[in-house]
């Protein structure tokens, strides 16, 4: 097995709250805009109570089988094949999403930054430092993002800060758009914004435990939902519904409107640094789960092999997406159905394990 060493409760909140903030700096907030309005935030309520009922039901899950990480779980509970096949339809899962968003990065700074550049050239500089984090371990992986952490937080809230003037309460009007049914609904299929809590339980036993996972994984879906809340009552704050279904990067678009008198302008040419490294820790912690699951299910004790060749793979079929449109739509899917995988998959674990009486055996003293 791998040998991914052991980190804190803070480096596991870090990892989750990257893994899941990163995302709503791209095109997730104005494609919600489109189903849910001004009501952004108000979803959001529901997705983040979601998340946190299906956590419970996951963290019951590890709790039965202590000493086991996920990957262990499920060969435990549907067998040795069936296990594996069940662990491998998570790893394309998320290799799925980390394709999506590796173009999706591609395209966004294409069109705001380098437009006369290929998508090519963008994704093999996206993916040179994120290969080299997955080849140096997942201790160094953990602690590249929790030193980085604090930059990102604090150069988010300075941009929204920075953007008060640019507030009008109008905006948060109508208040339901569609009534609060169609509101709780979305919120529900929307909850997977947050799956990413999952990758805990991928790695429990680098956690120190059960308790370092439930405390990681309950802390950083609430610090994550209170990011991802308040930023999107921001956004809606700043457009009216007729301008945020139009921008393609409502973050992007934010910064740029950002202006104080005469010389202060264009404060995208700063946070597009923040921007790009958050991506690329993003993407890093999402491929290194991908890994090591895969590493899990075939009993592979070195990850270093698989680096370039799944650089290669990720490199094209990231090129074989036609288009910024077609990647959307993916997302949008994704998005709406990737609670499947990320809770559905272990509640229905948890829930073949309760019917056959199965739990695991505590070791150690």
């Amino acid at each position: 097995m791998l040998r991914e060493g052991k980190i804190g409760v803070y480096e596991a909140i870090c990892i989750v709250l990257m893994a899941i903030t990163a995302k709503m700096f791209f095109t997730s907030p104005r494609e919600l805009a489109e189903v849910v309005g001004p009501a952004l935030w108000l979803e959001q309520l529901v997705a983040v109570f979601t998340a946190l009922v299906g956590f419970l039901l996951v963290f019951q899950l590890m709790k039965r089988f202590p000493g086991q990480d996920l990957v262990s779980v499920f060969e435990t509970v549907f067998g040795k094949i069936l296990g594996g096949l069940v662990s491998i339809i998570l790893a394309a899962a998320i290799l799925f999403s980390s394709v999506l968003f590796t173009r999706e990065f591609s395209e966004a700074v294409k069109a705001y930054a380098y437009p006369s550049t290929p998508p090519s050239m963008i994704i093999i500089f996206f993916l040179v430092p994120v290969l080299i984090m997955i080849y140096l371990g997942f201790e160094t992986l953990a602690r590249t993002v929790s030193s980085f952490i604090w930059f990102y937080v604090i150069g988010i809230i300075s941009i929204f800060i920075l953007a008060v003037p640019l507030y009008k309460y109008y905006n948060l009007f109508p208040l339901l758009d569609g009534g609060i049914g169609h509101i709780a609904k979305v919120g529900l299929k929307r909850c997977s914004v947050y799956g990413d809590i999952l990758f805990l339980a991928v790695f429990i036993n680098s956690l120190q435990g059960i308790d370092h996972f439930k405390k990681g994984a309950l802390r950083s879906l609430l610090f994550s939902g209170a990011f991802i809340i308040a930023s999107a009552f921001f956004f809606s704050q700043t457009f009216p519904k007729a301008v945020f279904v139009e921008l393609t990067i409502p973050m992007f678009s934010i910064t740029r409107a950002i202006e104080f008198g005469t010389f202060f302008h264009r404060f995208d040419s700063i946070y597009i640094f923040l921007w790009s490294i958050s991506a690329i820790l993003a993407a890093g912690v999402n491929l290194y789960v991908f890994t090591s699951i895969y590493c899990q299910v075939f009993r592979i004790k070195d990850q270093k092999p698989l680096v370039l060749p799944m650089g290669v793979i990720i490199f094209s079929l990231g090129l074989l997406l036609p288009s910024l449109t077609a990647i959307v739509d993916f997302l949008k899917f994704f998005r709406n159905s990737g609670w499947i995988f990320y809770f559905g998959i272990p509640i229905l674990t948890l829930l073949v394990a309760a019917v056959r009486g199965m739990k695991g055996v505590k070791t150690g003293a």
